[in-house]
Formats: C-alpha cells, sequence, structure tokens
C-alpha cells in the first residue's frame, strides 16, 4: 500500500488538488497563480516559505523542485508555487485554502459552462479575469461579474422586432468573430460592477 500523498490526508484537501489537475493546463496555471495569491495574502506563504530556505539545502532541493520533473505539475512553475505553498501550510491552513480553492474552482467552471452553453470559444482572459476578480474582491463580486456577463451576451445577441401587438425579442444568431470580440471586450472591463449595456440593447 503506498504511502499517502501530503495533499491526501485531508479530504478536503484532496478534492482540491484533484479537481484542480483534472482543469486543461492552461486554465490550471490561472487557477494556480489564484491560489498563490490567496495563499500570499491570507496565510503569508511566501515568507513562510523563506524559513525554509533555512533548514539546508536538502530540504530546500526536495521542497523546490524535482530534477526528474516526474511529477504532474513540474513543468508548470505556478502550479509548482501552489504545491509547494500547499505543503509548507499547517493542516488547518491546507483546509481553508482549500475550501476557497473550491470555491474559485466553482466559480470558474460556471463560466466554462455557460461557454459550452453558447457555443463560445473558452477565452483565458476571461478566465483570468473572474480569477482576480475572486481573489482580489471575493466570491460575490465574481459571480455578480459572471452573471453580468452572461446576461449582457444575452442581451447583445437578441435583435428587437416590432410586431403589431409590441416588441418582441427574435434570437439572432452571433457569429465566431462576434463572440470573440464580445469576451475580449469584457474581460478588459474595469470591474464587473461596471458593465454597460449599450442603449441598443436595453
Amino acid at each position: 500500500m503506498r504511502q499517502l500523498r501530503f495533499y491526501e490526508k485531508n479530504p478536503t484537501v484532496k478534492q482540491a488538488v484533484t479537481l484542480l489537475f483534472k482543469f486543461p493546463p492552461d486554465v490550471r496555471s490561472i487557477l494556480a497563480r489564484g491560489f498563490c495569491a490567496i495563499a500570499e495574502s491570507d496565510f503569508d506563504a511566501h515568507i513562510v516559505i523563506k524559513d525554509f530556505k533555512r533548514l539546508g539545502k536538502e530540504k530546500v532541493l526536495a521542497l523546490y523542485k524535482s530534477a526528474q520533473k516526474r511529477r504532474e505539475y513540474d513543468s508548470d512553475p505556478y502550479l509548482t508555487k501552489a504545491m509547494n505553498y500547499l505543503m509548507i501550510l499547517n493542516p488547518d491552513e491546507q483546509f481553508f485554502i482549500s475550501v476557497k480553492l473550491l470555491d474559485l474552482i466553482h466559480v470558474v467552471r460556471d463560466f466554462m459552462v455557460v461557454c459550452k452553453q453558447h457555443a463560445v470559444k473558452l477565452h483565458l482572459a476571461m478566465v483570468e479575469k473572474i480569477t482576480h476578480m475572486y481573489v482580489h474582491c471575493g466570491r460575490k463580486e465574481a459571480e455578480e461579474f459572471l452573471t453580468n456577463s452572461q446576461n449582457l451576451f444575452e442581451r447583445m445577441f437578441v435583435k428587437k422586432e416590432a410586431l403589431p401587438k409590441g416588441d418582441h425579442l427574435a434570437p439572432h444568431t452571433p457569429t465566431n468573430a462576434e463572440k470573440d470580440a464580445f469576451w475580449r471586450s469584457i474581460a478588459t472591463e474595469g470591474s464587473g460592477m461596471r458593465l454597460k449595456m449599450s442603449a441598443d440593447f436595453i
């Protein structure tokens, strides 16, 4: 029977890491950066890990890198950093940061579902935006940004037709170029709470 990995000792930590590894590499890397930001702001992981450098060369090499690059996360510097941060935190801190990671994963997965529902190409800039908002503003702000973005998307690609009994909405099928342009523009907005609708679509 193999020995449990450090993140497998707590079911919540194991679940968070397992789900993180299931994302495509580019999305996983963005989530890992968000994880690192949380670890540094909430748990001072960047300070704690410096203390590990004083433990000696052998310990540092074991913590920071695998010369054989055998671990799943060794090829991604952000994921490697995230796993190192997780490793040095105490069990309680590992649990609480894993809860936050699961929360972030939930919000990002919701965006991926939105993309699938509308046959929209996944925009990494939007994943970065949602992750950044979660880390720096909180879950509520990130979810509101996602909801507002989805609502705006649905309104942007609807056209009004004046019919005898009043205005009715008829679906407009956007081109891939239109979809791409929309998500690029939303990803550059300063805040989810500042999303603006053109008067033409209100």
